[in-house]
């Protein structure tokens, strides 16, 4: 029942092939219709004691990341009649308006078409925004690495930063003199040094090649 990660990533669910379970009267079943397989999966508990998954791997294959740090307006551009309205003086697009006059429409049209194109061909697709946040965290990439370029993600030092910084994040919430500062600040601090770890591939740099399990 989550959510995949773009129009041709799936979820867990969708390798699932056969479900055994216990009913409610104690007697073992299974699921292997594909229909019946959606609702098993939405069932929330309601199936039964699950016992057993039967799950159908693919390959393996190895993705092909770029993440890097944009612009709030041109990681997500604003539809065409907000920027009309903007352009017109409406007053409910007066902070679009802001944004979109430090870029020439080039520019803009550009973002557009790599917003559509990232949306509708990358495998795997999120957009990360921090409230109060100059800049989106873009992390979308495609399966198509080579597995000589590749390493393993994250790798045991990698895994041991992400639960330094989540201690640390931890504490400094907890942290009286923290907690009486305005929320505005605290999203701010929060915000900030969240988007000053996350990896910034900038032209130039080679792209992170990483092992995984992916759906062609």
């Amino acid at each position: 029942m989550c959510h995949g990660a773009g129009l041709g990533n799936g979820t867990l669910a969708d390798l699932v092939e056969e479900v055994e379970y216990v009913d409610v009267n104690g007697e073992v079943r299974t699921v292997s219709d594909p229909v019946e397989l959606k609702a098993a999966a939405g069932a929330l508990g309601l199936l039964g004691v699950i016992t057993a998954l039967t799950i159908r791997l693919p390959r393996m294959t190895y993705a092909a990341m770029r993440p890097v740090r944009v612009p709030l307006e041109l990681a997500v551009p604003p539809p065409k009649e907000y920027i009309d309205g903007a352009r017109a003086g409406d007053p409910r697009y007066k902070y679009v308006k802001d944004l979109i006059e430090q870029h020439s429409q080039e520019t803009l049209d550009k973002a557009r078409q790599d917003f559509i194109r990232r949306s509708e061909t990358d495998y795997y697709v999120e957009w990360f925004w921090f409230p109060l946040q100059r800049d989106v965290w873009v992390n979308t990439w495609q399966n198509d690495g080579f597995e000589a370029q590749s390493r393993p993600f994250p790798n045991e030092f990698e895994s041991f930063l992400e639960w330094l910084e989540e201690w640390i994040a931890e504490e400094v919430n907890n942290w009286a003199i923290y907690q009486i500062l305005p929320g505005e600040f605290q999203a701010k601090i929060l915000g900030f040094l969240t988007m000053l770890q996350v990896p910034n591939i900038t032209p130039g740099k080679p792209t992170c090649t990483f092992s995984c399990v992916c759906k062609r």
